[in-house]
């Protein structure tokens, strides 16, 4: 730090003279400090997620339509499927691009487009396609578009956790309608349940303590 042998002043920065008398400074300069802070590098590259996220919707579709053509033909499951997968694309893209709170978004969007699914089928007369093909379909795309996005973005367990949770438990929903005979076509289904009882385990054994310690957290325990 430099300081002004007149005044008895210290100078921050690097100044050639002492701003109050013009007198000669000594000590050694500081380097100039950035008049902004500066921006934290970007943990992930939106870019590769972006191209991660429409190659996953092309997947998800390109299953639909097998579903459709292999087993189902002719129903009107498809279209709401299909436009289920490109509200949750454009959700999470959206998402990313204003970098909002992605995880929350995908949750909420899974609730609505499996209500909605249902409250249409049963106004169409009941075909079962919502809970047979919508329901397990739209579980399973959303569980593991919250796992692949919490591994890319590099997110917080804080960010994730009680929302990978909450999608597990509901991802269930599909094997208990299986019982209850409520499910016609138990293959969709029975894939969605193992991937919920897959992914619940792991969050037992691998993350729960960190689970415990966020729903404490969360419900003020």
């Amino acid at each position: 730090m430099q300081s002004c042998k007149n005044c008895g002043v210290t100078v921050n920065g690097y100044k050639r003279c002492c701003p109050l008398c013009q007198g000669e400074l000594t000590g050694t300069p500081e380097p100039l400090l950035e008049a902004f802070p500066q921006q934290p590098a970007p943990k992930y590259d939106r870019g590769l997620l972006k191209k991660i996220l429409n190659f996953l919707a092309i997947v998800s579709i390109a299953v639909c339509l097998v579903v459709e053509f292999s087993f189902t033909r002719g129903q009107p499951w498809i279209y709401f499927a299909v436009a289920g997968i490109i509200s949750g694309w454009i959700t999470m893209v959206v998402a990313l691009t204003f970098r909002g709170r992605i995880f929350k978004d995908m949750t909420c969007l899974l609730l609505l487009i499996t209500i909605l699914g249902f409250i249409w089928d049963r106004c169409t007369g009941w075909r079962g396609w919502s809970v047979d093909f919508v329901l397990p379909i739209c579980c399973l795309v959303t569980l593991l578009g919250i796992f692949v996005l919490s591994r890319v973005l590099h997110a917080e367990d804080s960010e994730y956790m009680i929302h990978l949770s909450i999608v597990t438990l509901y991802s269930l929903l599909p094997f208990l309608l299986m019982i209850l005979d409520v499910v016609r076509i138990p293959i969709p289904s029975v894939i969605c349940a193992v991937a919920a009882f897959l992914m619940a385990a792991a969050l037992l054994v691998f993350k729960g303590k960190t689970f415990l310690a966020e729903l404490s957290r969360r419900m003020h325990i």
